[in-house]
């Protein structure tokens, strides 16, 4: 058992992800680089053209080409590409393609719409098929990119929720059913997995994600004759299936490392003695389990070292972050950006606020705001009643920070907190000061008042509205800044970072 594998343990690696698995994506390209480790990505989150996507974020420079990532149920279902170039649907009524570009209706003889084909955008392949009785859905297929019947959902009697999901092997035998009940207002109550072998025997009944997962990562690393270094980046998926096969097959085979990326105490005013955040109790429950818990920044890591008596395996490793854009692009003095999820705890109706009164001085300032999620539509009101539709947009998803950043005069952070932040380290590389809250952590270790940008008191918007005018307003300081940000973003290097990844693995007699 010479050989030693890395695996990081992630929900999701679509081409639309969380800071969290961009954070895994960047850290995999720092093991090939400085260490020569090739991690292998494991997700969880299904998906029956993963391929496809994570394909999209290697051809963009988001994801090493030498990455293999492993999802879950792709690893049950071992699915192949199908040779045939149609699908026969309804006992030969209808012939589905496998190749398209827009989306198929397919009609029944009163005209009614009896099932609906989906092609993927990104290469052109059947997707999934919708089929409707009496006018609701009933079932919906998806398909690998190979075009095998991958997995089908079906719906309750409205043809709203997903009752059940049904998941298949390349010879169409069952491997995985997933049932779901819901509460009489309408949100998930429970989710029971069945496992088959391709018999159809049951292999295991499953009431949590956890401990499917479990049972996937047992069978997974039961042929594995190596070292196996487990990065747990969701902790309410893979911590405890990490440590039941740490139990099984011994701690010197299996090493198990929390990388927390988020606050550990759920009140930092009472950071001492309040509870601990949930993602992470199991962690902090026991800290000798772990081989190595890794927060992002120095002052986090006091915070636990203090709290917790001082446990000898607590690592302050940030991000990484390579500036590899090599465009020249002309700063725009009076324009900001922000990149982040349209989420509750962005806190984007801050910035937002506080952009308002810039606008007030300056009235050609603009805000460009990048992401997704599910207050886009009420950030956009917000926007509007404000009267700034003219000065703050509000994009979706962008691919090219690089150009962003580097064309902008300032970039805006306005959440309440951050355990790192990948926006700033970004912002910084890209010699693009950040404005933001004086929160913890990430924010108080990146952000430098006067030196890289400027920290002013949570919510005081009006004093954020101050410095950002500040910097549009003053071209030496604008200069100054920008400048110093680049330089300060060389603590998040890879050569720098690696070395403490070296440490870290030497520590726990991986290397």
């Amino acid at each position: 058992m010479n050989e030693t594998n890395i695996y990081f343990l992630n929900l999701d690696l679509g081409i639309k992800h969380t800071g969290i698995e961009s954070s895994a994506a960047l850290r995999s390209s720092l093991f090939i680089n400085q260490l020569n480790y090739i991690p292998t990505i494991i997700t969880y989150h299904y998906r029956s053209q993963l391929t496809s996507e994570v394909n999209e974020l290697r051809n963009k420079g988001k994801l090493s080409k030498k990455i293999p990532v492993i999802n879950i149920y792709d690893y049950l279902q071992e699915l192949q590409v199908v040779n045939d170039k149609e699908l026969s649907l309804y006992d030969g009524q209808f012939k589905a393609s496998y190749v398209g570009s827009t989306s198929i209706q397919y009609l029944s003889e009163n005209g009614s719409i009896k099932a609906t084909a989906v092609y993927n955008q990104l290469n052109d392949r059947l997707h999934y098929i919708i089929h409707l009785y009496k006018g609701k859905r009933y079932r919906r297929d998806y398909y690998h990119e190979g075009g095998a019947l991958s997995c089908t959902h079906f719906f309750d009697k409205d043809g709203q929720k997903v009752t059940r999901e049904v998941f298949y092997r390349f010879d169409q035998t069952i491997c995985v059913i997933k049932s779901h009940a819901y509460k009489e207002d309408g949100k998930r109550a429970s989710t029971t997995f069945q496992m088959l072998d391709s018999k159809g025997r049951i292999v295991g009944i499953f009431d949590t994600d956890e401990l499917f997962i479990e049972q996937v990562l047992q069978r997974f690393f039961s042929s594995k004759n190596e070292k196996s270094v487990l990065v747990v980046d969701r902790h309410r998926l893979y911590y405890k299936p990490s440590l039941s096969l740490k139990r099984i097959y011994g701690a010197d085979r299996i090493k198990v490392i929390s990388a927390i990326h988020n606050l550990h105490a759920v009140n930092y005013k009472e950071k001492e003695t309040c509870r601990i955040n949930s993602h992470y109790a199991a962690v902090f429950e026991d800290l000798s389990r772990t081989d190595a818990v890794v927060v992002q920044t120095n002052i986090q890591k006091q915070d636990i070292l203090e709290r917790f008596q001082y446990p000898p395996h607590i690592y302050a490793i940030p991000h990484t972050y390579e500036n590899r854009s090599t465009a020249i692009v002309q700063r725009k003095p009076q324009q900001a950006v922000y990149f982040a999820r349209y989420a509750v705890d962005k806190k984007h109706e801050l910035a937002i606020e506080a952009f308002a009164q810039v606008v007030k001085v300056l009235p050609d300032a603009e805000f460009h705001c990048y992401g997704s999620g599910a207050r886009l539509a009420e950030l956009k009101a917000i926007v509007k009643k404000l009267d700034m539709e003219k000065n703050i947009f509000l994009h979706n998803w962008c691919d090219d920070v690089a150009t962003e950043y580097e064309s902008a005069a300032l970039s805006i952070i306005s959440s309440p907190s951050e355990s790192f932040s990948l926006t700033i380290a970004e912002s910084l590389a890209h010699g693009c000061p950040v404005v933001g809250f004086d929160v913890p952590y990430g924010p108080k270790e990146l952000i430098q008042s006067d030196e890289n940008g400027y920290l002013v008191p949570y919510q005081d918007t009006q004093m954020m509205a101050s410095k950002i005018i500040q910097i549009m307003q003053d071209p030496q300081l604008q200069k100054r800044l920008s400048d110093n940000a680049r330089n300060s973003a060389i603590r998040y290097s890879e050569e720098v970072v690696g070395k403490l990844w070296l440490t870290l693995l030497q520590e726990i007699n991986v290397v």
